[in-house]
């Protein structure tokens, strides 16, 4: 039998975790060139958005530009305002390949004058939720709103690159890009964060066909 009189003290310090100077998640966010919060309604994902809205900002010191279709709780929100409610949120939407092609255009122009290229500001188009937007599209009587137009837009917005600092953050209740009629390479610059029961269906089998048996 163990004598647990003569136990070595436990060295408390030696147990200490230290604090990183950026949370793991902190330092996703400030890595991915777009990000995604896959959460089922009730669980904190507004309020979790914008927090990261508030953190974005102030880091980046950065615009953004706030959809809310569903016109969420004025509570959730907290000292932020909506740029677009409801079904006014598909007219900028439906501008986002526009507004990514003026910054390239700007690249362009730039090159050809043989200066330095264009360093633009971060801008989030932050959307909470992503598939509630895409329904509205399909139920628009603007006949110029329409899915496929819709899928364009996000497509375009997600293929960005990094230089042009233009960032999506949006909400999903499904981890499937399927719902949104995407493939699941449409999502590559993106970083996702899971949340309840989300985590389970992120584990099913259409993702996790993506993960290496040696991971």
């Amino acid at each position: 039998t163990l004598d647990t009189d003569k136990r070595a003290p436990i060295d408390i310090k030696a147990t200490e975790i230290p604090e990183p100077p950026l949370s793991k998640l902190e330092n996703a966010i400030a890595e991915a060139i777009h990000l995604r919060i896959v959460a089922p309604t009730g669980s904190g994902k507004s309020v979790l958005l914008g927090n990261l809205i508030n953190y974005l900002t102030m880091e980046f010191m950065s615009e953004y530009v706030l959809y809310d279709p569903k016109v969420t709780a004025r509570e959730v929100w907290g000292n932020l305002e909506p740029t677009y409610y409801g079904a006014e949120c598909l007219y900028p939407f439906f501008s986002l390949t526009l507004e990514c092609l003026k910054r390239i255009n700007q690249v362009i122009d730039a090159r050809k004058a043989n200066i330095a290229d264009p360093v633009f500001q971060p801008l989030f188009h932050v959307i909470d939720e992503l598939e509630f937007l895409y329904g509205l599209s399909e139920v628009s009587p603007d006949k110029d709103l329409n899915p496929k137009t819709f899928k364009i837009n996000l497509k375009t917005g997600l293929k960005v690159g990094r230089e042009h600092k233009i960032k999506l953050l949006f909400v999903t209740q499904s981890p499937l890009p399927t719902d949104l009629n995407l493939r699941k390479n449409d999502l590559f610059n993106t970083a996702s964060i899971f949340l309840g029961k989300c985590i389970l269906e992120a584990l099913g089998s259409e993702l996790l066909s993506d993960v290496s048996e040696e991971k």
